[in-house]
């Protein structure tokens, strides 16, 4: 959280000092960019975060062949 903030100040920032000097706008492409990364590497965390914890609670709900009762073998 405190790093997106970080970001969308700098972005602001950017915003202001680019209007403030008068400069071209084409120079606010490189805050942009940034900050779309920035949400499309959040977006991804979060997606493969919730994949892990599916695989994992699939995991845990699956009983062992102890909790049944079956034998094991060993070779």
């Amino acid at each position: 959280m405190a790093v997106r903030t970080l970001f969308l100040l700098c972005a602001a920032i950017s915003t202001g000092a680019v209007v403030g000097a008068d400069w071209p706008p084409v120079l606010l492409v490189v805050p942009v960019a940034a900050l779309l990364l920035l949400v499309a590497g959040a977006v991804k965390l979060r997606t493969a975060a919730r994949k892990i914890d599916t695989i994992f609670a699939e995991e845990l709900t699956r009983e062992t062949p102890a909790e049944i009762g079956e034998s094991i073998e060993i070779s």
